[in-house]
């Protein structure tokens, strides 16, 4: 009797990566294709020894030892799967985190730059209101001299004209 089918590899969910999912699709393929070889191998086998007890237990023994050893290398294949995207997800989330740190430097850049700006405009006004201060200051002085100078003219005239009447 030839020995029990060992269990198709369960067809795998898609990755979303058509690269991946081929090359899942070609290792279930070859998975295959051994499989069938072996139990061809195995049925050739029993057939030949003309299907004695012993050769059964071999075959039986054989095709328990190639299960075990399929299982052991899928769960070490699933566990490299799972670590390769325990990585990735590393990855990404350091990079996620990366880009989030480079923003806030960015706009915390971008604050500082505001700030410097507005102070610069607040001296730039601060620095008018001096001037024109200064520009009224010293507009009040002028008249004040002119004002002065106007007063000084018209005492001068004042005192001619006195002069002028007391010669006659």
């Amino acid at each position: 009797a030839p020995p029990a089918p060992a269990p198709a590899p369960a067809a795998a969910a898609s990755s979303g990566d058509p690269e991946e999912d081929r090359k899942a699709r070609a290792r279930r393929a070859v998975e295959e294709r051994k499989r069938k070889a072996r139990e061809a191998v195995e049925a050739r086998k029993a057939k030949g020894k003309g299907g004695a007890a012993s050769s059964k237990k071999k075959a039986d023994n054989s095709a328990a030892e190639q299960q075990a050893q399929q299982q052991q290398q899928q769960r070490e294949r699933e566990e490299r799967e799972r670590q390769a995207i325990e990585e990735a997800n590393r990855k990404a989330e350091q990079e996620r985190l990366e880009k989030e740190q480079l923003f806030e430097e960015s706009r915390l850049e971008r604050e500082r730059l505001a700030e410097e700006e507005r102070m610069a405009e607040e001296e730039r006004r601060a620095e008018l209101e001096i001037q024109e201060i200064e520009r009224q200051a010293e507009m009040e002085r002028l008249e004040m001299e002119r004002q002065a100078a106007d007063a000084e003219q018209r005492e001068w005239q004042r005192q001619q004209e006195q002069q002028q009447q007391q010669q006659q």
